[in-house]
């Protein structure tokens, strides 16, 4: 299991205070706390009792607008135009065309602008910039616990600001961490990542004026363009996984500070969250899941509206959840329509084994093909699982039987994108065989999953690679969902990849 080196703590010495620039740095490296006192030749030193000064870090609004040229870092060469606005979002410049760019902070080597002043606009951001940059071209190239260290430590530097993330720099800070959460096995880390860069990317949408630069990597999309939903992060969970990190994910009082933000954030967070609640009440009786109601959007979003049918089908009356199974398998019928291709066509998985064609990914992120390759194939397969797993709540047995064959296509067809669905599928499976009788074929399958390499943590297993970070608070939340490939089958809780 793979762990982070821990910051340093502090030095147990009388305060000292470092100037703006020097305590950033170490800020970033994660050699001081983010709540270090900023001090030097003309800095006033932070006082709890009295009210906060202005943060010498933050840049002060521009005086007036410049033709600037902005150097940036390949791919990109520079830019020229009028300077707008620096901040934590980014570089504000209007084009020779008219056209507002904004670019992400990263992408920033220098403004060049005149010579005569004192110093660049950049520079009060140029620690945060730096280590943004150094955080990206880390992930892009595998390391992924050094750039998740330096992403966290960002994070937590803006938030002892009380700077809430914002523009394309936020856009890449919070892609990062959901990249490196869902690569170590942390759900829920992952979860409330994405959860922030939906509300960060929708005032793009929203603002649709400017155009951003650097808001994305260089690596297959892990995003929908067209609703937002992170496609290795369905609002489908299992107490047949983890069900004490689960309930860890469910209780966290990170949810609470979804609650004012950006509505479509708002909705997938109320979303998820009951999702979760919902397994663990059903793992009680019937009569406490039935005693949850399922939140009512306020927004329409298509991801929104998506997490909300998979909730139905599974949580609802008998009524609502056939209701919900109809929407859904309309939706798979759009989809394969827009293939080109009928619904009889699809594939279709055995019931009672694990299909052998099923292979294990070294990542929860999408292959090697582009997003646009495996859309819409995530849709569907979130689809069929939640059809599946509503059937699996009917008592007939042959809707539950039914059931298993819609959720066995996830293995059977994209195993290789979405490889903690698949292996979550399986698991359900073989649990639900075994509720029938079917001891061999429960058998099989868990053989199945354990010749693949995957195995369920310990139930007080925590997340590989535990760390405080933007999206949770100092103690980490166990994963929810913590399926991880292992090398070693005798090893208790694996190997993150």
């Amino acid at each position: 299991m793979h762990t982070l080196p821990r910051p340093h703590p502090a030095p147990k010495t009388a305060p000292h205070l470092l100037s703006p620039s020097v305590a950033l740095a170490l800020i970033l490296a994660g050699v001081l706390p983010a709540t270090a006192q900023l001090g030097g030749p003309g800095v006033v030193p932070t006082n709890p009792a009295a009210p906060a000064p202005a943060n010498p870090a933050v840049p002060a609004p521009l005086s007036g607008q410049r033709e600037v040229t902005l150097r940036l870092r390949p791919p990109l060469t520079a830019l020229l135009g009028t300077l707008q606005s620096v901040d934590h979002a980014g570089v504000s410049l209007r084009s020779s065309t008219g056209e507002l760019l904004v670019i992400s902070l990263d992408r920033v080597i220098s403004i060049e602008a005149d010579p005569a002043a004192d110093r660049s606009p950049l520079t009060p951001l140029a620690a945060y910039a730096d280590g943004l940059w150094r955080a990206r071209t880390r992930l892009e190239r595998g390391d992924l616990d050094s750039a998740e260290r330096l992403l966290d430590n960002l994070a937590r530097a803006w938030r002892a600001e009380g700077i809430r993330p914002a523009g394309p720099t936020g856009s890449i800070l919070f892609e990062g961490q959901v990249r490196a959460r869902l690569e170590r096995g942390w759900t829920a880390g992952a979860v409330w990542a994405w959860l922030d860069w939906v509300g960060v990317t929708r005032q793009a949408r929203v603002d649709a004026a400017a155009r951003w630069i650097g808001a994305a990597y260089a690596l297959p999309e892990i995003f929908d363009p067209g609703s937002s939903a992170c496609v290795a992060l369905p609002p489908i969970y299992s107490t047949r996984l983890n069900a004490r990190s689960l309930r860890a994910f469910a209780d966290s009082p990170e949810w609470d500070r979804f609650a004012d933000g950006d509505p479509v954030a708002r909705d997938l967070a109320l979303l998820h969250r009951f999702a979760a609640r919902y397994e663990l009440a059903l793992m009680i009786d019937e009569a406490t899941a039935s005693g949850l109601t399922l939140p009512r959007p306020a927004t329409t979003h298509p991801a929104v509206e998506l997490a909300s049918d998979i909730l139905a089908a599974r949580t609802g009356s008998p009524d609502a959840r056939r209701d919900a199974r109809i929407r859904l398998e309309r939706r798979i019928g759009n989809l394969l329509l827009a293939q080109g291709r009928s619904a009889e066509s699809a594939p279709t998985a055995p019931s009672g084994n694990a299909p052998s064609a099923v292979t294990p990914s070294d990542s929860l992120l999408p292959g090697s093909s582009e997003l646009a390759q495996l859309a819409p194939q995530w849709e569907e397969a979130w689809c069929r699982v939640a059809i599946g797993r509503s059937l699996l709540r009917e008592p007939d047995i042959r809707d539950r039987r039914t059931g298993l064959v819609s959720m066995l296509h996830v293995p059977a067809r994209f195993a290789d994108q979405l490889p903690a669905l698949s292996a979550l599928v399986l698991t359900e499976v073989a649990a639900e065989l075994a509720l029938m009788g079917d001891d061999a074929g429960a058998a099989r399958i868990r053989i199945e999953l354990e010749q693949l390499g995957w195995r369920l943590p310990a139930d007080d297993s925590p997340p590989p690679n535990p760390g405080p970070d933007a999206a949770s608070p100092s103690t980490a939340s166990p994963d929810p969902a913590n399926l991880e490939p292992s090398t070693d089958p005798a090893a208790p809780g694996g190997t993150s990849p």
